[in-house]
């Protein structure tokens, strides 16, 4: 009796150490490391940040080593700064999701200009240079917006995977939202609300392990426009990269 509770308990601390975790407590299967030869490439992006929080976003991209888009608001930017530097320092794309995440679709010239160039200023000010990515809040579009992203400079992204995250959705089911992606896509996140136990975060390595298992590397925007030889024009919308 006693030799099969220590069978037992072998197999279970077995089982926990064939087991990756989030980073936050919630057991997923184990990730693969980075694909050497992929059969493709999919960008992560994140919207809405940064928070105090973003740190543990970060810590997880880290530890499975993946570079992804922050699109990130220009307010939260201000009362953010340490958090956006971090995330450059990281080596991910800064991108622009305007200044106060408002719907921009039928939005003035003069709404738009000012939401888009402070947010883009800003971000200059910590990578150095200009972004060529925008996210319009809510995925709301017009012909303003069109207009003014092609003044500035900006080629409008959309996605071709959305999470949905922002359901009162499990990890599981975020994960399986964004199944669709193939090689070009481009998956939609948010950052989320701080909790300890936040469903985005502990998505994120289901996400990324189940695209490794299909020969799919994970990747930001800046990267899987060079890996596919593309290049954006600016106020064109893509929902993918081809």
């Amino acid at each position: 009796m006693k030799k099969l509770f220590l069978v037992a308990i072998m197999t279970a601390a077995i089982s926990l150490v064939a087991c990756g975790t989030s980073g936050i407590g919630e057991e997923v299967g184990t990730v693969p490391p980075p694909l050497e030869n992929p059969s493709g490439f999919v960008a992560i992006t994140f919207d809405d940040g940064p928070f105090p929080w973003t740190g543990r976003l970060l810590d997880i991209l880290a530890e499975h080593q993946v570079r992804a888009t922050f699109f990130l608001i220009g307010n939260n930017i201000q009362n953010n700064r340490a958090q956006a530097e971090a995330i450059f320092a990281a080596g991910h794309d800064l991108a622009n999701h305007s200044w106060n995440h408002v719907s921009l679709g039928s939005s003035s010239l003069d709404t738009i200009r000012d939401e888009l160039s402070r947010t883009s200023a800003v971000i200059r000010e910590i990578t150095g240079g200009d972004t060529p990515f925008f996210r319009a809040p809510n995925l709301n579009y017009g012909a303003n917006l069109t207009q003014v992203a092609t003044e500035l400079g900006l080629s409008i992204i959309g996605s071709d995977a959305i999470s949905q995250d922002w359901n009162p959705l499990t990890p599981e089911q975020i994960a399986a939202n964004v199944r669709n992606a193939t090689n070009g896509s481009i998956i939609l996140l948010h950052e989320q609300w701080g909790s300890a136990t936040d469903r985005t975060e502990l998505a994120v390595p289901i996400i990324i392990r189940e695209l490794r298992l299909r020969n799919l590397e994970v990747v930001s925007l800046s990267e899987l426009l060079e890996r596919r030889g593309a290049t954006l024009t600016p106020g064109t919308l893509y929902n993918r990269i081809n």
